[in-house]
């Protein structure tokens, strides 16, 4: 009987080795990539996507957002199956993706994505640096554009807000 409830102690001990394992792989797969598209580099509007990478079926998601750091204004918020959006500016998720459309830049433009999930607090910021000549009286535009993507990304302990 000793022997049997041994093996069964080591046997337990494994799967729980185990499965504390698969848990701190899963806990570091969570990433963030941001991303803009500016349509012209004389259009003040900005496209700015924020994806999160991590198993769907894992995840649960307590908030997301997207702010303008220069401005320090909540651009969009998904939190509690709600969506606040600000005004003049156009918001959606889906599949993982926060996307936020009309956004004015300025020159510099930062900008973060934030997560609080199941899995941990997360963020990344995203710089876009434009110069542009735009002449608006004649045919011929000179555009110099360049964008930027700093990627910092800043995983955070569980326990602070974010």
């Amino acid at each position: 009987m000793i022997k049997t409830w041994r093996k069964g102690e080591l046997y337990f001990a494994w799967v729980l080795v185990i499965w504390l394992s698969a848990v701190v792989i899963n806990e570091g797969k969570l990433e963030l990539i941001a991303s803009a598209k500016i349509k012209s580099h004389c259009d003040p509007n900005v496209t700015l996507e924020c994806h999160i990478v991590s198993p769907p079926e894992l995840l649960k998601i307590f908030l997301f957002s997207w702010i303008d750091s220069m401005e320090e204004r909540q651009l969009c918020q998904f939190s509690d199956r709600v969506l606040v959006v600000s005004p003049g500016v156009l918001c959606e998720i889906k599949e993982n993706n926060l996307t936020v459309t009309h956004v004015i830049k300025h020159n510099p433009s930062k900008f973060i994505c934030k997560l609080r999930s199941n899995h941990g607090i997360i963020a990344t910021e995203m710089s876009i640096n434009v110069t542009q000549e735009c002449e608006k009286n004649t045919a011929k535009t000179t555009n110099t554009a360049k964008t930027t993507n700093t990627a910092k990304t800043t995983n955070v302990n569980k326990s602070k807000e974010v």
